[in-house]
């Protein structure tokens, strides 16, 4: 095996465990401890990963939160596709949750077709899009984070506490298969926790650049959770769906 096919390899295993050891590269590669002890120390050059002892680890960064009007525009046309099939899962006479995401945002007018759905949400342009639609919302109180567009805080909680879904939908920022569904502001996060918790089903919607990376603050586990994304690498797949409920969509 030559040294790039070597070292994409342990590439791919770091991204699926975070963590791996010499021994078993050895034995999985078929090669001497020399040449994979050679082979992290160019990837640890490189800034691929870190070396510890007896084998190396991943390196990640945090994803940072992009402002609304970034993230709208950012793959517009698959965030309409993951919408459209989010929203084939909502029935007549639902209530749902929306949170304040800018897929959850693309849903709207394909829920305005379903009779008798009722939407809650901490998403301001999420209010005034349903309300267009001659749809009357039911938009958390709180204090409006103007970066986002997103009500948070303790009111927010307070009242969303109360509350019970048929079905929540939530946007994602980070997906990793080690540290779950995670995002960038503690207060977002917590709202998508605990409307996760109060929804008899719970949707995680993301595109494709969404995967293999970290956030600051956990929403839950990657285990069992449903996730609605577009086409994703064979890799990629095969690491996912082996723990996690996901639906992809393509064009």
């Amino acid at each position: 095996m030559l040294t790039e096919e070597r070292q994409s390899f342990i590439i791919n295993q770091l991204n699926r465990t975070s963590v791996i050891e010499v021994k078993d590269l050895v034995q999985q590669l078929n090669v001497s401890e020399s040449t994979i002890r050679r082979d992290l120390s160019q990837l640890e050059q490189a800034g691929q990963l870190i070396r510890i002892h007896g084998g190396a680890k991943r390196i990640y960064q945090l994803d940072q939160d992009m402002p609304l009007a970034e993230r709208t525009t950012s793959y517009h046309e698959v965030k309409e596709l993951i919408a459209q099939e989010a929203a084939s899962r909502v029935e007549h006479g639902d209530t749902i949750f929306l949170d304040a995401g800018t897929t959850t945002y693309e849903m709207i007018p394909y829920l305005a077709e379903i009779e008798g759905v009722k939407v809650i949400t901490n998403g301001l342009a999420q209010a005034q899009r349903i309300a267009e639609y001659q749809m009357e919302p039911v938009l958390l109180g709180g204090r409006l984070k103007v970066r986002t567009q997103a009500i948070v805080g303790a009111i927010t909680i307070r009242q969303l506490s109360s509350y019970r879904f048929n079905k929540a939908f939530i946007g994602i920022n980070s997906i990793d298969l080690t540290y779950g569904l995670t995002t960038p502001d503690e207060e977002e996060g917590t709202i998508k926790r605990l409307a996760h918790q109060a929804a008899n089903e719970a949707y995680f919607l993301a595109d494709h650049s969404k995967f293999d990376k970290v956030s600051f603050y956990q929403v839950r586990q990657l285990e069992n959770a449903r996730v609605i994304t577009d086409q994703l690498t064979p890799n990629q797949r095969t690491g996912y769906q082996a723990v996690a409920h996901i639906k992809e969509v393509t064009q």
